[in-house]
């Protein structure tokens, strides 16, 4: 079968998705990708298609005539590339990809929903706002799509609730899954390095490691708090100022984006994420524990699934630099359980999270029973 991937950022990265495109291939599926990088179709070396999308995806596009036109263009690149399947990472996306494939006859569309993001956080008028305009054409989205996919159970039970999808269509995974080959289990230092690996957004707790960091070294000096991720140029809710001066004040390093996650990973001895972003389920968590590092994270959908209270880490409330601290300094001060929480946090990536287990069932939804 032919079979389309797209997701909400429209730029093809190759090893995003490695291990299931690898799998569809097998079975002897044709991929193809939307990417609005380039400006002609090409094959590239592993027979993958990749198709121009001229459209740019925005984040904060309302305007329906540009959706209409968008929809109008998807419905078109779909009947002349012939899709069999489509499937959509993304919920921004959802809506324009999924009611273009049911008008171009696609066979089977189905939707991940890795993270429901800032359409369900907060009640001020823009919020309200943008829930009000996107929730019945949420609502039309799903019901033309064959499966349902969602990535934590919070988010299941919402979209349940909130009727935008039958209990019939939706489908638990558990999030996107981690390759616990690629990410293969470290023995732990045993210096205190705490690490957080995220986009840079005020949404993840950016603010909140930084004040954890400033109170623990007051108590131990020696403790090094490591960030890594990208900055994200169209949020403007981060303060760079307060990063600039943490970094001059030693309360943290920052190393900027990187593609290698697990070098980082490797030198850390605890991974921290207090995010309290509607997460999927945290890729950068679940590499973290497929490699044995305790977890720290909010008790916030997608988060609260990486762990287990007191055996592979702690959950701790959103927002909260106070309790980020008194758990940092619990895990200082009670070496020898953290050893404990390390082996633990591998033995639930292997039994919870394998990528493989996972693309089984993204698989099995795409293209049904018989693979």
């Amino acid at each position: 079968m032919n079979v389309l991937v797209t997701e909400s950022g429209m730029r093809f990265a190759k090893g995003y998705r490695f291990e299931l495109y690898k799998s569809l291939k097998a079975k002897g599926h044709t991929l193809c990708f939307l990417d609005q990088n380039i400006s002609d179709t090409y094959i590239d070396d592993e027979g993958n298609k990749h198709i121009p999308l001229s459209y740019v995806v925005s984040r904060e596009n309302r305007n329906p005539f540009r959706e209409v036109k968008f929809i109008s263009s998807l419905r078109k690149i779909f009947q002349k590339e012939k899709i069999d399947c489509i499937l959509i990472y993304g919920i921004k996306i959802i809506p324009a990809m999924s009611i273009a494939a049911k008008l171009a006859g696609v066979k089977k569309i189905v939707s991940v929903i890795n993270g429901v993001g800032n359409l369900f956080m907060g009640d001020n008028l823009k919020i309200k706002t943008l829930r009000l305009l996107a929730l019945p054409t949420l609502k039309v989205a799903f019901s033309v799509c064959s499966e349902v996919l969602v990535q934590n159970q919070d988010d299941l039970e919402m979209l349940i609730e909130k009727h935008l999808v039958s209990k019939k269509k939706a489908k638990r995974t558990p999030g996107s899954g981690v390759n616990l080959e690629r990410y293969p289990i470290s023995p732990i230092i045993e210096n205190n390095n705490f690490l957080l690996v995220t986009r840079i957004t005020a949404a993840k707790g950016i603010s909140e490691f930084i004040e954890a960091a400033n109170k623990v070294r007051e108590i131990y000096p020696n403790a090094n708090f490591h960030l890594v991720g990208p900055k994200d140029e169209s949020d403007k809710s981060i303060d760079w100022k307060e990063i600039e001066s943490a970094i001059s004040k030693g309360f943290i390093q920052y190393h900027g984006a990187t593609k290698d996650v697990a070098s980082f990973i490797k030198e850390s001895r605890i991974f921290i994420f207090p995010s309290y972003y509607r997460e999927g389920i945290p890729r950068a968590v679940l590499e973290a524990m497929s490699m044995g590092r305790p977890i720290i994270t909010t008790n916030s959908p997608g988060c609260r699934e990486t762990v287990k209270e007191g055996v592979n880490g702690f959950l701790i409330p959103p927002k909260n630099s106070s309790y980020l601290s008194e758990k940092i300094i619990w895990m200082i001060e009670h070496p020898e359980e953290v050893n404990s929480m390390a082996r633990e946090s591998r033995r639930i990536a292997e039994e919870t999270f394998d990528i493989n287990k996972v693309n089984d069932i993204v698989i099995a939804s795409l293209t049904g029973n018989n693979l």
